[in-house]
């Protein structure tokens, strides 16, 4: 090392040595710098899928004219379908027609006279708008994402404690960190399907329909 620095030493003395390694720190400066400044302007890949994620939920939570399906499976075994615009809820179910209505069902009648029912649905319809999953996602913990689904469907598995599934739905205190899994699948930055697998639930015989079943949205 001691020769080497010597050797540095002389040929610093001699002017044309002298230009040519200056030219070649300042090009390794410039290398360097330039490398720094790429790098910092590189977006965070875990960050940038944060956000993509946070996007898409947020869009979703504000859908208020949309088709679904809801699908029910376990204890119970139902479907129907419906869409949604703006304050009414129209649902068809067991091949008859409904409307829901600042929160009171009718059945929809071919003369045009509706008339309110008693809630004949298998399950509260009302606890699965886009603002009310929105808000039960947000209690839960990102847990995996799944690549590569069919279609090019993108998912991400989520965490939520019975103990905070209890306290959102029905405002019971319970010490359960049991957790059930719910599931979100993208398309194209939007959210695409739902899945809550409710069979770890335990609701201490409140008598809900959530236990035991797997609700597809």
């Amino acid at each position: 090392m001691t020769k080497f620095i010597k050797k540095v030493k002389e040929l610093w003395g001699i002017p044309r040595y002298k230009a040519l390694m200056k030219l070649g720190l300042w090009v390794i400066f410039f290398v360097f710098a330039v490398a720094y400044i790429n790098s910092s302007n590189q977006p965070s890949p875990s960050k940038d899928n944060h956000n993509q994620i946070k996007s898409a939920l947020s869009n979703y939570s504000q859908r208020d004219n949309y088709k679904f399906s809801f699908k029910m499976n376990g204890q119970i075994t139902e479907e129907l379908t419906g869409k949604q615009y703006k304050d009414r809820m129209i649902i068809e179910y067991h091949e008859k027609s409904y409307y829901i209505e600042d929160g009171t069902l009718y059945l929809l009648k071919e003369e045009g006279i509706d008339s309110k029912v008693d809630d004949v649905l298998p399950f509260d319809l009302l606890l699965f708008m886009p603002q009310q999953l929105y808000n039960l996602i947000q209690l839960g913990t990102l847990e995996e994402k799944i690549e590569n689904v069919n279609n090019d469907l993108i998912g991400h598995k989520y965490l939520i404690t019975n103990k905070k599934i209890l306290g959102f739905y029905y405002d019971v205190e319970s010490e359960d960190e049991t957790s059930i899994e719910l599931i979100t699948y993208e398309l194209n930055g939007e959210i695409n399907k739902i899945i809550i697998d409710f069979t770890n639930l335990k609701t201490n015989d409140l008598g809900t329909f959530l236990e035991g079943n797997i609700i597809t949205i």
